[in-house]
């Protein structure tokens, strides 16, 4: 899929604002978090419809390919049977009973049944008429047959690809709806909790409600931070909308951030050989529209290596 729909994408786009908002609620000086879900298990979800927007877009693939593949056999079949045809009529033209076969014939219309039909109908006239007859090399009656039956293969393997298409979006709807579900209740909870005269009520508020495109990325989140292994820091981020990722990291002992992701499009990076000790890091998001705001900085200890 080029594009999501804008009700999927107004989905998205609500769910990476209040994400953002939630984890930092989460933090002092606010220390609050709903009972209704903790912002790691709304980021699963979110991760979630991310994950079966790629399946569905997948499924789709698998449609036009299966289509593709049984319009290329149906159109490689109809061009034979047509050459076929026309030789036909030259061949049968002093035999009448034989030529009677194939009068009338025609391709009725564009349609994949229509198609199939006129096929099917050459067969017919070619067996009756003279079965051993080969009007082009390597193209027997045998293996015209085999392919106008390899067609219903193709055909309901383009059923099956349809099916499946149809349940992954089937699926992808209703992991939307969940998601749409929490954002709606949380934000109810996190707006009758926080008045609009208070620091956290106006950050709630923050969260728009209604669909705008043309917006820049929302608060840069991270949902990974760790060090799996010695010398080594492993980050993960998200932003709706974002386009492009930028992150800065303070090195130990640094008193400054440093650029070390720089307009990249990935969302997750893992830095190796690093100096062992607390490493800090910020990012930040953009899309045509401009820049998002900074995320809040996140700590990662790299372990060092075990003394000899």
């Amino acid at each position: 899929m080029d594009r999501l729909n804008p009700a999927l994408e107004d989905i998205l786009d609500r769910a990476g604002d209040t994400s953002a908002v939630m984890h930092e609620l989460l933090a002092p000086p606010h220390n609050w978090s709903w009972p209704g879900t903790s912002p790691n298990n709304y980021d699963n979800m979110i991760e979630a419809v991310d994950d079966q927007v790629a399946v569905l877009a997948d499924a789709d693939t698998g449609v036009t390919s299966a289509g593709g593949e049984w319009d290329a056999a149906l159109d490689s079949l109809v061009a034979d049977g047509s050459l076929g045809l026309r030789l036909a009529r030259v061949r049968y033209k002093d035999q009448p009973i034989k030529l009677r076969l194939f009068d009338g014939m025609s391709l009725e219309s564009n349609g994949r049944a229509a198609k199939y039909q006129f096929a099917l109908d050459f067969e017919s006239a070619w067996e009756r008429a003279e079965p051993a007859w080969i009007f082009k090399p390597t193209i027997t009656l045998a293996s015209y047959v085999t392919r106008r039956e390899a067609i219903k293969t193709k055909e309901k393997n383009d059923r099956v690809a349809e099916k499946n298409e149809q349940h992954e979006r089937a699926y992808l709807h209703s992991l939307a709806e969940g998601l749409n579900a929490i954002s709606v209740d949380w934000y109810e909870v996190a707006t009758a909790t926080f008045g609009d005269d208070t620091v956290a009520g106006q950050l709630v508020r923050t969260i728009p409600t209604t669909y705008d495109p043309n917006r820049v990325p929302s608060k840069l989140v991270f949902i990974e931070h760790l060090a799996p292994s010695v010398g080594r820091a492993h980050l993960k981020w998200r932003a709706s909308r974002g386009e492009h990722f930028f992150l800065s990291a303070q090195a130990p002992g640094a008193t400054a951030f440093e650029m070390i992701v720089d307009n990249v499009t990935f969302t997750q990076w893992t830095g190796e050989g690093l100096a062992a000790g607390l490493w800090k890091f910020k990012g930040h998001a953009s899309n045509e529209h401009g820049e998002g705001a900074e995320s809040a900085v996140v700590q990662v200890t790299v372990q060092a290596a075990a003394a000899a």
